[in-house]
């Protein structure tokens, strides 16, 4: 495992950032944001949240319940990538005051599940469906979009599904192969489901990024939907077979977030094998797979 350097022009360095044969770089940009590069010269980014759109619009709470914790390491302007990976409709993962700005200036192709289609167009965004059991490729990049099992909003704790409509999965994870074996995996807001179990041991990814916020009443109270608990990311990682696991969605935001020492104690006691790496946002790793 290899750190570069990160600041101002961080698109720029990702795509100089030589990446050796069997190894996957990953940037976190914070919430499920990350960007994700291979040996080859395809720049990707998936869920990224870039603006303080959550907080400003005042649609989702009062104030400072979306107050984010730290800066975005790049500007939505700044988002030069051949294609954004979205995984499903919630504005901290389709944020409009990310992917219009970028769209606008870079012009990437952006996939995700049907149902997102018309926010991306309205957007300006060129779309292109993603749909599990079809693979697409972008900038020299196979996705594999899998199921996830999350909601629009918490009505019960029958919400937390594999939710298919007019035959299109709505949330979605993808499973980015960069080169034949070497894949990694981003679980988009997912809570632990048999459906999903298939196709990660299936394609075997070697990093899998997932998020930890679990869930709990009090948010769940006000509608927030939750997704896996360390421990359960801790058993979707060794299920995958995944070598590395990354958390993520867990310490943007106060109220649904989760402690770093939380995640350490929890793999390190109840999943001794299991490697894990937290990189600070906004800095590029190198990993091996």
């Amino acid at each position: 495992m290899s750190e570069a350097m990160a600041g101002d022009g961080l698109c720029t360095r990702m795509r100089e950032l030589r990446v050796p044969a069997g190894t996957i770089a990953l940037c976190p940009l914070g919430q499920a944001g990350f960007l994700v590069k291979g040996e080859g010269d395809g720049l990707l980014a998936v869920d990224p949240y870039l603006s303080d759109n959550l907080e400003a619009s005042r649609k989702f709470g009062p104030p400072g319940r979306w107050a984010r914790r730290y800066a975005s390491p790049v500007a939505a302007t700044d988002l030069d990538v051949d294609a954004i990976l979205v995984t499903h409709e919630h504005a901290d993962h389709l944020d409009p005051a990310t992917i219009g700005p970028a769209v606008a200036r870079h012009h990437p192709v952006v996939v995700g599940p049907p149902a997102v289609r018309s926010v991306v167009e309205g957007l300006g965004g060129t779309f292109r469906p993603a749909r599990v059991d079809e693979a697409t490729e972008v900038a020299g990049v196979v996705v594999h979009a899998v199921p996830a099992a999350h909601a629009a909003e918490y009505t019960g704790p029958d919400c937390y599904d594999v939710h298919v409509e007019d035959g299109d999965h709505r949330f979605l994870g993808y499973v980015i192969e960069l080169a034949p074996g070497v894949c990694a995996y981003h679980a988009g807001d997912t809570v632990l489901h048999p459906a999903i179990d298939r196709y990660v041991s299936a394609l075997r990814p070697a990093v899998a990024l997932l998020p930890v916020n679990g869930r709990d009443a009090l948010r769940e109270h006000i509608g927030i939907v939750g997704n896996l608990t360390v421990a359960e990311a801790g058993h979707l990682a060794a299920l995958a077979g995944a070598r590395w696991l990354v958390p993520s969605h867990h310490d943007l935001f106060e109220i649904n977030g989760e402690r770093n020492s939380t995640v350490v104690d929890v793999l390190d006691r109840q999943f001794p094998d299991q490697n894990y790496l937290i990189p600070k946002s906004g800095r590029p790793v190198v990993v091996g797979v």
